[in-house]
């Protein structure tokens, strides 16, 4: 193949002629077996020159390929595949038994890009609800994010109760005074009904879509929107179909955080709750930081399962803790940032296997890469599982068993509404007091007492309270990607 070496095929271990998709998973694999923070061209030589067989080899194998060419102008983008199971061996038994599948992809440090440029659309509740000092905060913090924005990136601003309307339209970032001063005016009033204010920001943000631009509604809100939830779901689908990501922000404890999930999972975004507005600003800051930070959006993954094999649940870990939709065959995953990986748990259900057989589990990423505009880029990784009669007793993988004693958490506070729906009082009581003192154990007081104080509300009165279950649905949330736990 013209432009490559036999010397890098032996450094990926691949046979001359190999496909993009090996040549990927090689990479992936070798990559792998580098520790994390060893993974620098410029301090490691191994990895400097791991990267440069990559890029030889992947580029020249794309273009070979008609329907996988890339018009990069110099190599593919790298993003950087590592699957690890709990276990490479499983016992060949006859009951189903449950395996643990940790999924990262990551830049490695050649395609730390420069800021990317964001085309950003505020959608804000102005209902009655927010009067006082919910909406003074929001209209502060809003203004010290477009501070925050540079001229080259796009800013709309869209206010709705039961009306909706543009307070900032879509354009550039020139005229800041002029930007804070329309959004210091919005006032409130009116219910709340979400659909209008979210058609209104994906207008103004489809005026801004660019190739080279991160286009992200942020949807802020305190309430409840009857009657157009199914709806707004339908427009966050459209949105994810042109690249557009969403964000949402439930203020308090009377909006409904089902519904919330449901609208940011079409894109891969995310939600999030606080307690008081005076959060918002931080959060603000950090979700247009990420942004800026992204080197590849409109990121996909299709599991290739083998048949006995079956995906259980499916949770992002990192940069931000979500579920993540897997009802059907492409899974969205939102963007990946420099410096901060993407990181999938799934949990998998496996079928009796012979004694001496084995599996590969596969997996396909395709993402816009952010630098250069391509589309629908493919990286690729893959894990294999055997099954044995007797294997050595192990340990899972650090790593997975790590990510899966977090999670575990967050699930155990989420099976508690699942009893109480259920009617099994006596098990979500049970089941809150020991949440309690595992948290304990990891050092968080203030949730751990917040589950006893909930599991007393349930002996009670039968229920937990609206802001006690938010409070550890997005607390235990949040631990998942708390590094102090790890």
């Amino acid at each position: 193949m013209a432009g490559t070496s036999d010397h890098y095929y032996a450094v990926l271990g691949v046979a001359p002629g190999a496909t993009a998709e090996e040549i990927s998973v090689a990479f992936g694999q070798r990559a792998q077996c580098i520790p994390r923070d060893q993974r620098d061209p410029a301090r490691n030589p191994a990895f400097r020159e791991l990267v440069e067989a990559y890029q030889a080899l992947a580029g020249a194998a794309s273009a070979a390929t008609p329907d996988q060419a890339r018009a990069s102008g110099g190599g593919p983008s790298l993003l950087q595949v590592e699957m690890l199971a709990s276990h490479n061996v499983l016992p060949a038994i006859k009951e189903p038994q449950l395996l643990y599948l940790l999924l990262n992809i990551g830049a490695i440090p050649v395609v730390r890009a420069k800021r990317a440029a964001v085309n950003l659309c505020l959608v804000v509740d102005r209902s009655t609800s927010m009067k006082g000092s919910r909406i003074t905060q929001v209209k502060a913090a809003a203004g010290l994010v477009v501070d925050q924005l540079q001229p080259h990136d796009w800013f709309s601003f869209v206010a709705f109760s039961d009306r909706a309307e543009v307070v900032v339209p879509a354009g550039p970032v020139e005229k800041k005074k002029g930007i804070k001063s329309r959004i210091s005016q919005v006032h409130t009033s009116g219910g709340t009904e979400m659909l209008q204010g979210l058609g209104l920001g994906m207008t103004e943000l489809h005026k801004g879509v660019r190739p080279s631009r991160i286009s992200h509604l942020v949807l802020l809100t305190d309430g409840r929107t009857y009657g157009d939830e199914q709806a707004c779901i339908e427009v966050a689908k459209r949105a994810a179909e042109h690249g557009i990501g969403i964000s949402a922000l439930g203020i308090g404890h009377e909006w409904n955080d089902a519904f919330l999930d449901a609208l940011v999972a079409p894109s891969g975004g995310s939600s999030a709750y606080f307690e008081s507005s005076e959060q918002v600003l931080g959060y603000l800051e950090q979700r247009v930081s990420a942004l800026n930070r992204a080197v590849a959006r409109e990121v996909q993954l299709q599991l290739d399962l083998p048949s006995g094999i079956g995906v259980r649940s499916a949770n992002k870990l990192s940069p931000s803790s979500q579920p993540v939709d897997c009802s059907s065959g492409r899974m969205p995953l939102g963007t990946v940032q420099h410096s901060v990986p993407l990181s999938v748990l799934f949990e998998l259900g496996v079928q009796p296997s012979a004694p001496g057989s084995s599996v590969r589990l596969r997996a396909d990423i395709s993402a816009t890469i952010v630098p250069t505009g391509q589309r629908d880029e493919h990286f690729f990784g893959q894990a294999e599982i055997g099954f044995a009669q007797d294997p050595p007793p192990r340990p899972p993988l650090p790593a997975v068993a790590r990510a899966v004693q977090k999670l575990n958490l967050h699930l155990m506070s989420e099976k508690v509404n699942e009893d109480l729906e259920s009617g099994r009082v006596k098990e979500a009581t049970r089941r809150l007091e020991i949440l309690a003192t595992r948290l304990r154990s990891v050092g968080e007081t203030q949730l751990a007492a917040t589950a006893a104080s909930e599991a007393d509300n349930i002996s009670r009165d039968g229920e937990v309270s609206a802001a006690g279950r938010k409070e550890l649905k997005y607390g235990t949330r949040a631990l998942v990607s708390d590094d102090s736990l790890s």
